[in-house]
């Protein structure tokens, strides 16, 4: 059960940071912002990321979790094109290569053309 709560506690610093991240940007947005949008204490905050920047990646690494989750159901639940072309249509699959750390999105001509490092 505590272990349940610490997952609820740091995907709800999650969720704020991204959306103040988005509203305001990286650098306009206060920790103590976040904390109080999560309703979370300086603690709590603490417990679960050393720095904002160790925020800031989460942020990033849930989001593109949740593009690949968006892009592996294309792949195995097949649409019709008006909803591939949702997602540009020019992105086949995500390919995770888990030796070297990083990710890239391929293209038609297998061609990436975002790399990050996970």
């Amino acid at each position: 059960m505590a272990g349940s709560r610490a997952v609820a506690t740091r995907d709800r610093i999650v969720d704020e940071g991204a959306r103040l991240f988005a509203i305001k940007g990286y650098h306009d947005t206060k920790l103590e912002d976040i904390f109080t949008g999560a309703s979370v204490t300086t603690g709590a905050f603490f417990h679960h990321f050393s720095t904002k920047e160790d925020l800031g990646f989460a942020v990033i690494n849930s989001h593109m979790e949740k593009r690949r989750q968006d892009l592996e159901g294309l792949l195995l639940y097949p649409q019709p094109h008006s909803v591939l072309a949702q997602f540009g249509a020019c992105v086949v699959y995500l390919e995770h290569t888990e030796a070297d750390g990083l990710g890239r999105y391929v293209g038609p001509q297998h061609s990436s053309f975002l790399v990050w490092q996970v």
